[in-house]
């Protein structure tokens, strides 16, 4: 009758632990979607920000510390580990090695990787480095992508020879 009694108990104790760890659970993925999504809109922002710089030099030296500190001050709150290391490496960059371009590059690139993968872009078979994700708008990233990267990335389009047409 004890041995019955003792477990009993416990499968009520484990119902209860079940039942906590799964609201816990319900609890943290929406607390992670909302954060997504404010995520998604802080860098979206950044790096709207970062191509209008580079584009162009219309902003002053005063406007752009504001927008930094504005950026600083949501990434505290808001970015991964990950992100905010990164992005604390690419303002130090500018701080002490300005004149390194392929630094700046590499390091703006890598930022741009992270705050993918934060959130959720990650895929095995078709991985990127920080030169895939400055491609799009340098046109002469070659000069910066060590040679076995240039060329087609992805890996589908590798297996594809360019002078065949694929049949289905």
């Amino acid at each position: 009758m004890d041995g019955q009694i003792i477990t009993w108990i416990l499968g009520l104790i484990a119902a209860f632990f079940g039942i906590k760890w799964q609201a816990s659970a319900k609890e943290n993925q929406n607390i992670k979607q909302r954060l997504s999504q404010k995520k998604e809109e802080l860098y979206t922002s950044f790096i709207e920000f970062y191509m209008e710089l580079l584009n162009s030099n219309k902003k002053t030296e005063e406007e752009i510390v504001e927008k930094m500190r504005e950026f600083n001050q949501k990434l505290l709150l808001t970015a991964s580990n990950k992100v905010f290391l990164t992005y604390g490496d690419l303002i130090q960059n500018f701080y002490n090695n300005s004149q390194n371009t392929k630094q700046t590059m590499r390091l703006f690139g890598e930022l741009i990787l992270v705050m993918r993968e934060d959130l959720g872009h990650k895929d095995w078979m078709n991985s990127l480095y920080w030169f895939d994700s400055v491609r799009p708008w340098i046109k002469d990233i070659n000069k910066y992508t060590p040679e076995k990267y240039r060329g087609l990335r992805r890996h589908y389009n590798k297996k594809v020879n360019p002078t065949e047409t694929k049949e289905e």
